[in-house]
């Protein structure tokens, strides 16, 4: 595999994993600098993909440890404020639907920190195996945090339940 490849193959998924990176951050700012540090990583680490890997699903995983590292490195994860600030209100047509999905993502942050890191990595669509990676935990515990947390938030939002 030589680099030129991998900077094609870049460049024909770029918009996607743009998107991606917005999916993760939900800020603009935030995303392209996840973008930026990506492509830094991919290029510099060229030599390391396999030619019979899906160099797309490599480079997602790429960007998402690289998320999960600025992640941990800055002791923190998303708040309900940031994760829903900049496309609740253009996402949703009217305020009462803006302020349910508030109220769901505030509900969320009230989660002790134990079942709120698995449940955030859950709505972002990760499976229980990538989650007890990602927080090195036994897969049994992330089962037990994420339904723990169900029970929880179906209690704080009985008023949003049908």
């Amino acid at each position: 595999m030589e680099r030129p490849y991998i900077e094609k193959e870049l460049l024909l998924i770029q918009k996607e994993l743009m998107r991606y990176a917005y999916s993760l951050t939900w800020d603009r700012v935030l995303a392209d600098d996840l973008m930026q540090e990506t492509a830094l990583k991919i290029l510099r680490n060229w030599n390391k993909f396999k030619q019979d890997t899906n160099f797309k699903n490599w480079a997602r995983r790429i960007m998402l440890n690289t998320y999960i590292n600025e992640l941990r490195q800055h002791g923190r994860f998303i708040s309900a404020e940031e994760f829903h600030i900049h496309n609740v209100t253009t996402s949703y047509q009217t305020s009462e639907e803006c302020c349910d999905i508030e109220g769901i993502y505030n509900a969320i942050d009230c989660l002790p920190i134990e079942g709120r890191e698995p449940m955030r990595l859950l709505i972002l669509g990760h499976k229980y195996q990538e989650i007890a990676i990602i927080l090195n935990l036994p897969l049994g515990t992330v089962k037990s945090r994420i339904n723990n947390s169900r029970s929880t938030l179906k209690r704080a939002l009985k008023d949003f339940l049908y």
